[in-house]
């Protein structure tokens, strides 16, 4: 009876990994993704979305779409360091897990709409705080 239960509990956690795994990312609110044939499945990353009024990493708001008017400077300063902050703590988490995670992929959600300037800047922040494999999230069509 203890190694049937043993089995189920293997088979339990295989299935919840299985289910987690096949989770699909969700655009952020306001922003319509382009379309795409792609068939691969996105990788676990750091998500970056810019919406036709801001900047968001992941849930966190970064900074208003409108202090990029003010400057011509490339690098987004609020940007960088929220992504360094990011970074840091994905490092630690890491090195207590005893694993080495690739930390340099960012995907970029950006609305289909927003000027190139734009996604221009903020490619530039995301390659200069170190993260080298940047994808932009698309919607899959069939």
């Amino acid at each position: 009876m203890t190694s049937m239960m043993d089995i189920l509990v293997v088979l339990l956690l295989f299935l919840i990994k299985s289910f987690v795994a096949d989770e699909q990312m969700n655009p952020a609110a306001g922003v319509t993704l382009p379309e795409s044939t792609s068939q691969e499945r996105p990788e676990d990353s750091v998500v970056v979305a810019i919406t036709d009024s801001s900047i968001l990493v992941g849930e966190d708001w970064v900074m208003d779409l409108t202090a990029l008017d003010d400057s011509e400077e490339m690098l987004l300063i609020p940007l960088a360091d929220h992504l360094r902050d990011v970074r840091s703590v994905r490092e630690d988490i890491a090195r207590l897990q005893g694993e080495d995670p690739n930390l340099g992929r960012v995907t970029i959600q950006g609305d289909r709409e927003i000027e190139f300037a734009v996604l221009q800047r903020v490619m530039y922040t995301i390659g200069a705080e170190g993260f080298e494999e940047v994808s932009l999230a698309v919607i899959r069509t069939t």
